[in-house]
This record gives C-alpha cells, structure tokens and sequence, in this order.
C-alpha cells in the first residue's frame, strides 16, 4: 500500500535528486521521488471514439454507452492532473496502462474538421468531450513541463532524456494532437511543439523521416486510387474511396498545420522537394478520387474532405516557397540564391496544369515576381518573365500552347512576345471570343466529373465561366443561369464549319479540300496541273476498241529487242577461228549431261578416246571417219536439251526396275507376294499362308504400323490429353 507521505524539498532540489525517508515496520528507508513505489493501482480506462457513421453520431444506445465510459476516462485524466509533482512522473514513466489510457484519447479523438455540434442533437455529448478535450491536453502540457513551483521542478537534461528516451514524447504523438487541436488550439498548440523541439533537438530527425514517409503516403494514395478506377456500378467499394478521401485530409491538414507553427519544418520541406510531390499530387490523384467518389455517391461527405484537403495542400505549397521570399527579405545581398530556387520550384510545377491554376487562383504571384524584382536586379528576368506569364490570368491559354507546340517555345518565351503586364481585353471581346471558340481540354476535363453531360451544353457552360473548375463548382452547387438551368444537358457539340468562316473572309465558297490551292484552276489563272476537258489524260484511247486498235506498243517491243540481235548474217567462216573453244564447249556439256542424270551408256559412247587423232599413220580414208564421227558428238553435245526419247526410256528403266522391286511384273500383280488368296470358304494354298506369315512377321519394320504404342507413349507422358 503507498503512504501517504508530505511533500518536503526545504533544499529546492530536482526531482531526480530528491528522496523520501518513508518508515516500515519501525525503520526508516529512503525512496527516490521517481519510483514505482509511489504507483496507486487504479483500473484505466481506455477512451473509445464517437460512434459516427457517415458524419453523423448514432443515437440511443450507443451514445449512451459512450457517455458513461467518456465519464470514467475523464475522471482518470483528474486524477492525474491532482497528483503530486513526483507522484505524476512516477505515474508516467512506470505506469504503461497510464500512459496507454493517455495515448488512446489522441489517437481514436475526433479530427478537428469534424463538427460535433452538427454530428448530434444530444447536449451531453460536447461538454463530455470537451472536458476530455481540456483535460487531455492540460496533462501533455504538464509533461513537457520542466517547472511548476520553486520545490517541484525537474531539470531540463533529466527531462530532456526521459521524453525522448522513454518515448513519452514521439513525433506520431505530435501528429496526433496537430490533428486532434488543429487550427482550434493553434496558438497553444504552437507553442507546446516548438517547445518540444527546443527540449530535445533530435525530434527534428525524427521529423524528416517522417515527412518522407507523408512522401511515400501520397504516392501510395494516388496508386490506391488508380486501382480503385471505376470500371462498372459494382466497384470499387465506396468504403475504400472515403478511407483514401479522408486519409488524404489528414495527411494535407497535418502537413499545412506543422509548416505553419513550427519554422524548422518548412526548411526540412524545402530540402526534401515536398512541394513537388504535393503538386504531382493535386494534378493526379485528386481528380481522380473525386470523380470515382462522385460517380458511386454524388452527394458523398468525402467529396467535401477531398475539397478541403485541396485548399490545405495549396496553403502548404504556398509556405514553402514562401520561405525564399522570407530569406530575401532577410538577407536580400545573398539572395540571388533564393530568387534561383523559388523560379525553378516555380518551373519544375509548371506541368501539372490544375495545380497552376488553382495555385494561381488563391494565391497569385504578383507580390512575390515584384519582390524578387525589387530584391535581385541581376535576376534573368527572362525566366521571371516566363513564370509571369504562366501563372497569371493568361496562364491557361498559355500552358496549352506551350504543350501543343513544344517545339516553338523560343518563340513564345521571346522577350517581345512576353509582357509583365496580363493582357487587357473588353468585356465585349472576350465575350465574343468565348461565344466563339470551343473549350476542347475543359470539356473534357469537366466530362471526367460529369459524364453524363453532353459537350454542347458543357460548352455553352464554358462560355459563361472562365473555367473548367467554376463550371463544376456552379452544378454542384446548383447555381447555373435560368437559360442554362433550363437547356438540354444532352445537347451535342456542332462545332463551325470552316469552310464557312474562309468563305466570310475571302468570298471564296470552298468545296473540296484543293479549293483555294496552287490546284484551284477557279482561282489561279496559271494552276499547276493538267487540265482535261473529258475522262482520261490527253492523246488516251477514249473506248475499249481504240485500246485494242493502239499497236504502238508493238513497234516499242520490237525496237526494244533488236537490241539483243546477236545472229551474225556473214556466211564467210573466220580461219583465225580458235579451235580451243570447241574443247571446252565439249568439256562443259558432257559435265552438264553427268549431273542431269544421262544413261550411262551414251556417255560410255561419248566419253571413249579419239582413235583418228591417236593413229597419225592410218588412211585418209579413215581419218575422214574419225573427222564425222567428231562432228556428230560436237553437234550432239551443242543440243539445247536433251532428246525427249532418251529420257523417256530412261523412265521407263525406272519404273520397271520398281515394279519388279515391289512384286509386279509389268502391270499385273506378282503372284509370288500374294495375301489375298482365295475367296473365303475355298481353302488356300501354301504360297499365300507363307506370304501372310512374312506380312506378318515383318510389318512391324515400316511406318504406320505402331500408332498405338506411339499413341500410349505420348498420352503417357501428358502430350495427348486424355
């Protein structure tokens, strides 16, 4: 049991020096202030959160259940709040379900952009909470507190160790009451953080880690959604959507909260391009979460936590980058730096379109280009010029052009072309302007919310409103002009005809697309190209039968092929001849007659040795012979193809050689292989059984004879399904 024991610090020391003398059974003990002996067992209560259910708090039971435990914890929080200097820490460092109950009213408290007033009618329900509310935060301010009176107090070393290394203080704690207090508490709330972080200075390290995990957060919300993409009526489920909606509110809200109440926060933003992904972002992720919101539940609570995240996510852009305009002002001899850094923030954003215009719309640049101007002269006011332009009132028709023609970007960042000044044009004129001209990437940038809308009308819409955002804030809201209220919201775009509009310019009423050209023989007295008067080209053939007459094509063959006359009409024989020809004529037609498969005994025949040429001494008689003999074999071998007659009996050879092979002797089947036989009843004889017997026996040695072992092998094996 603890003793009640009198709080006594006549030397004013520090709670980590101070001891108790503290009497059991007679003798006296000294215990240190911080001890577990001066822990009073009490049974936590644990805080549960409002029971809500699509923004609204359920009545009866529940609330009422809710109420008497919110009681208990309440009085929990007293009781702490009541305790002695060292009875509080000893309570906090060794009591874990202490803490627990602590952490568990930050953790399931209500998020600040919830309003509780509105949630429920029961009066019971806000002054519980907010004595939770009060009393929560009273304990945490009682933490980080190092004194309390000139007896109670605890040095800052000491404390410093303890919030830190005991992990009373961590920076999901922070986030958790950012949440929890938000812009309520703000002042009070700034306040206990910077405090905080000037106890312990490793907090700031432990806050870039966790300002790149909101980084890996964005980046997983935007995937998240991605997949969630609407694809039919059935998915995704509406749940996940509001989970990914309201995920996104607190991650913007925690953000934009701890930028603004604690300096050192946006200089770890800057560092780790928070900007940049805050934009990617926008441009991506939001638009499309609200339109797969949109489509399952048009009049869903999340598309108003998406709306406010936007605005959070824009006020924390626009805190970052202030911080360069803030180190100009401080320090405007180095500021060239700055200047540098702020326009190529400015530059790299430039490609996520909505994000510009809205970053533009609620936080215009003009200020800070001016500033920058004043502050840097040696400035490239080339790139100045250039963001200028793109962010102010002409951004939008600026931005499509650089994207549609990205190639001529040095012609529109051309000083000349660029002026500081947004363009002035009469009411009249842009009204006309906008009657006139359609709005192609607003359309479809309002279709993506409102499918269902046709373009006619969408445009006609655009023509009234500056852009694609005020159109879709203006049907949400139901705010659209009597005419407009009224028109067909199927109506379908006609977009002008051009030829039209040249003809109102020129006079000229076009028909086709070569009117007007270097082709046009109605307005060019000189064109270039051939005029007819009837089907056909010039000195053509007008009927089938001056085609067929038209034989001039003939004489073009004809000339064309004398060309390659190469018969000689000179009788008159050339003795200076060389007979070497007539060798290698005969050397390459018997080598030709070889390879097409000549029968042997004609090249036996023309292969034989010249008998004349080796006897000089026989007869002349003889040798006139040999000379014919010669004459016939060089005739023979300067044929142009073979004699027809030698290759048919070639063939013939052939085909007897296979029939004899195969069991037939010319057409008549070999008896001598017959497995026919008799007809059945007659009886056979022994040739035909032998034949059978030897069918039999070797059928096994051709194809076609195994296909059903082959067929189990493979069906075996899984190549045949079964």
């Amino acid at each position: 049991m603890v003793q009640k024991v009198e709080f006594l610090n006549a030397a004013k020391l520090p709670l980590n020096k101070l001891f108790f003398s503290v009497k059991y059974d007679g003798v006296k003990t000294k215990i240190p202030a911080l001890s577990e002996h001066w822990i009073e067992k009490r049974c936590y209560t644990k805080y549960k959160p409002l029971p809500i259910v699509e923004g609204k708090i359920e009545e009866g039971t529940a609330i009422t259940e809710w109420l008497c435990e919110a009681d208990y914890f309440n009085k929990d929080l007293e009781f702490l709040l009541k305790l002695p200097h060292f009875k509080f820490w000893s309570h906090i460092i060794y009591d874990k379900k202490c803490m627990e109950a602590i952490l568990s009213f930050f953790q399931e408290a209500t998020p600040c952009y919830i309003n509780i007033c509105s949630a429920t009618k029961n009066r019971k329900v806000l002054p519980a909470y907010l004595n939770i509310y009060n009393n929560a935060f009273r304990i945490v301010c009682r933490i980080i507190t190092n004194k309390e009176s000139e007896e109670e107090w605890i040095t800052k070393e000491h404390l410093q160790e303890l919030l830190y290394s005991k992990f009373i203080i961590s920076i999901p704690l922070i986030f958790d009451l950012i949440i929890t207090y938000g812009r309520v508490n703000r002042e009070m709330l700034s306040r206990v953080i910077q405090t905080i972080f000037r106890i312990e200075p490793k907090y700031l390290n432990d806050l870039r880690l966790s300002l790149q995990y909101f980084q890996t957060a964005l980046k997983t919300i935007q995937r998240k959604t991605e997949t969630e993409e609407i694809v039919d009526e059935n998915s995704p489920d509406i749940n996940t959507l509001d989970d990914l909606a309201l995920y996104t509110l607190d991650c913007a809200l925690t953000i934009s909260i701890l930028t603004e109440i604690l300096p050192q926060a946006k200089s770890i933003c800057n560092e780790l391009k928070m900007e940049q992904s805050i934009s990617k972002f926008y441009e991506n992720a939001i638009p499309l979460l609200y339109k797969n919101i949109y489509t399952i539940d048009s009049n869903s609570s999340s598309l108003l936590y998406l709306n406010k995240a936007r605005m959070e996510f824009l006020k924390t852009f626009k805190v970052i980058i202030n911080l360069h305009i803030e180190n100009i002002l401080k320090n405007p001899e180095e500021s060239i730096q700055q200047a540098e850094n702020y326009i190529s923030t400015l530059t790299e954003c430039l490609a996520d379109r909505t994000f510009v215009i809205d970053f533009q719309t609620y936080f215009p640049i003009e200020q800070d280009i001016d500033i920058l101007k004043q502050a840097c002269p040696n400035l490239d006011h080339f790139k100045v010029d250039f963001i200028f332009k793109a962010y102010t009132s002409e951004g939008e028709a600026f931005l499509l052009d650089m994207i549609k023609n990205d190639n001529q970007n040095s012609k529109i960042l051309d000083k000349k072309s660029v002026s500081p000044e947004p363009s002035k044009i009469s009411t009249n004129e842009s009204t006309k302007q906008n009657h006139n001209r359609i709005f192609e990437e607003e359309i479809l940038a309002v279709k993506e919310v409102f499918p269902d809308l046709g373009d006619g009308f969408i445009n006609r819409l655009l023509s009234r409103y500056d852009n694609s955002e005020q159109v879709i804030a203006a049907i949400l809201e139901g705010n659209l002009p009597p005419d407009l209220e009224t028109a067909d919201r199927k109506e379908v775009l006609i977009p002008p005809d051009p030829q039209d509009t040249l003809f109102m310019e020129t006079g000229i009423k076009r028909y086709n697309v070569f009117d007007g050209d270097q082709y046009d023989i109605m307005t060019n007295d000189n064109p270039n190209c051939i005029i007819k008067a009837n089907k056909g080209f010039p000195n053509q053939p007008k009927n089938m039968k001056q085609l067929l007459d038209d034989k001039s094509h003939v004489k073009a063959l004809k000339e064309r092929y004398q060309q390659y006359d190469l018969i000689c009409e000179d009788n008159e024989y050339d003795d200076e001849y060389d007979d070497s020809y007539d060798a290698l004529a005969d050397s390459e037609s018997k080598l030709n007659r070889t390879r097409i498969g000549i029968g042997k005994d004609l090249l036996v025949d023309e292969l034989e040795p010249d008998d004349g040429d080796e006897e000089e001494d026989e007869s002349s008689e003889e040798n006139n012979e040999g000379d014919n003999k010669n004459d016939e074999k060089r005739d023979t071998s300067k044929d142009f193809c073979e004699n027809p007659e030698v290759i048919r009996a070639r063939y013939e050879a052939k085909r007897a050689a296979k029939y004899n092979r195969g069991g037939f002797s010319g057409n008549k089947f070999n008896q001598s292989r017959n497995v026919v036989g008799n007809p059945k009843g007659q009886g056979q004889d022994e040739k035909t059984l032998n034949n059978r017997h030897k069918k039999e026996v070797n059928k096994s040695s051709r194809a076609n004879h195994n296909r059903k072992s082959g067929a189990s092998w493979k069906r075996n094996r899984g190549m045949i399904p079964s």
